[in-house]
């Protein structure tokens, strides 16, 4: 299986694991409803150097008893400028990895060695980044991608922390720029100009817009990166009810 069929199966997963509240958007409404004006522009693709964690913690899954864990990632401020270099947007982000499989829950036991195959049916994991900071009269930009872990090295384990390698594979381009839509459950202006299709907007202000998402798309199209972080991980314990956190 190619990389972009692990990805477009990680989105899947992602897609299933993250359920936030629901929120219901007319597909099409008039033109006359549409909220905010159309972006004039999007952003020059993420590279692996946008990937910076801050703060990292690696905590059992809860509802498994042992050898599931997950590592929550913040990640710290990065700069994205659009193709003339001229206007730029800050984000910030979550790199999040849930119910990885470990072959023990003895950090001692882990450290010196690299596990491969540790995402099953039952992991998720995905980076999402939002803007800092709105334009005025829009949402703030975000966006969510899936991730494929490849491996996770373990280094020397402390008290109260553990070293890590994690080698994964993110494709920027299969799910495209941030935008201000990426919390509607409903196809979004973005994915009607790459699908062709007007959801109500007036014919000139469209025209333009999809001709920025046909720039855009291609500029995205190559954004595919295997690449690694290392963080020091932060290990606690959680119950499954979430209620009592302690470390380890």
């Amino acid at each position: 299986m190619n990389l972009r069929a692990h990805l477009a199966m990680a989105s899947l997963l992602v897609a299933a694991s993250v359920a936030s509240v629901p929120a219901v958007f007319d597909a099409a409404p008039a033109a006359s409803q549409q909220a905010g004006a159309l972006p004039t522009r999007f952003d020059s693709p993420f590279e692996p150097q946008h990937i910076n964690p801050d703060i990292a913690v690696i905590s059992p899954t809860p509802g498994f008893e042992h050898g599931r864990y997950d590592i929550q990632m913040t990640l710290g401020e990065t700069t994205l400028h659009d193709p003339s270099r001229r206007f730029a947007r800050n984000y910030v982000g979550e790199f999040v990895l849930q119910a990885l499989k470990l072959p023990t829950d003895d950090f001692a036991r882990l450290a010196g060695n690299s596990f491969a195959g540790i995402a099953d049916g039952s992991s998720a994991s995905w980076i999402e980044f939002r803007q800092v900071r709105a334009e005025p009269g829009q949402e703030p930009f975000a966006q969510q991608y899936p991730v494929v872990v490849k491996s996770l090295r373990f280094g020397p384990a402390h008290r109260h922390v553990v070293y890590m390698e994690l080698v994964f594979a993110v494709d920027f381009g299969v799910v495209g720029p941030p935008t201000p839509w990426s919390k509607r459950a409903a196809i979004s202006p973005y994915q009607h100009a790459a699908m062709g299709s007007n959801p109500g907007y007036l014919p000139e202000d469209w025209d333009a817009f999809r001709t920025l998402v046909q720039e855009t798309r291609a500029a995205w199209s190559k954004a595919t990166y295997e690449t690694n972080v290392r963080v020091l991980l932060n290990h606690q314990y959680r119950s499954s009810s979430g209620m009592n956190t302690h470390e380890r």
